[in-house]
């Protein structure tokens, strides 16, 4: 009479056996799930404990280690402070800038756009030693994006770590952006972006990896688990 228990559908010891299963599932995703929070977790204190060295002034600091610790972190810059910063680098109001650079900085010491107005502040507002500090992380920061790739194919795709560094190194290479659309590099999600060259005249398209930043927004909007939307290539 046992096997009239646990489903009006199922014989009771299929029914345990399905149960183990779906517990055993559950216990994978579990462990999936807690091995990675603890990476995030570990690369988040990695990135502290480099971002404090950085700004002690300690050289020896590895940035490209900095940087994608940040990515693998998930560390976002403050979006409100990045819309002030560049409305104050808009006005040329050096002050204000120096100011919302700091937070900018304080949300991600990665971030590309906030270390070049700092530095820029910095100079302007007499502190050589500060923007001199700035100059070293930015130039850091920047020789570690272009170690990945020059962005020319999909194949040497940019691998970026957030979408503002696709602007970024577009704007230090004298390129204005026209188009930007979600397509496919060599198996990865990427960005390729259109842009006009003022010295050939002519339009440009640059290909960035954006996986670092599409899985974080991914696990924002608790879609981690669900297949990555198709894309054109």
């Amino acid at each position: 009479m046992q096997e009239e228990r646990g489903s009006a559908f199922l014989p009771y010891g299929r029914f345990r056996r399905l149960m183990k299963i779906f517990a055993k599932g559950i216990g994978l995703v579990l462990l999936a799930v807690c091995a990675a929070g603890a990476a995030e977790n570990a690369a988040k204190a990695k990135y502290q404990a480099l971002v404090q060295r950085a700004q002690s002034g300690d050289r020896t600091v590895d940035l490209n280690e900095l940087r994608l610790a940040a990515g693998e972190a998930g560390i976002e810059s403050d979006v409100d402070a990045r819309e002030k910063l560049m409305a104050a680098a808009s006005k040329h109001d050096f002050k204000k800038m120096a100011e919302t650079a700091d937070a900018v900085l304080n949300s991600n010491y990665a971030d590309l756009d906030g270390q070049f107005f700092a530095k820029i502040a910095a100079k302007e507002l007499g502190q050589p030693e500060k923007a001199e500090l700035h100059d070293w992380v930015e130039m850091g920061l920047l020789k570690s994006l272009r170690s990945t790739g020059d962005g020319q194919s999909p194949a040497t795709a940019m691998k970026v770590i957030s979408v503002d560094e696709e602007y970024f190194i577009l704007h230090v290479m004298g390129q204005e952006v026209k188009r930007q659309a979600l397509s496919e590099c060599a198996g990865a999600q990427c960005d390729i972006m259109t842009t006009f060259d003022p010295e050939s005249k002519e339009e440009r398209k640059w290909y960035f990896n954006i996986e670092i930043p599409m899985k974080h927004l991914a696990d924002a909007l608790g879609e981690s688990d669900k297949p990555a939307p198709t894309v054109k290539k």
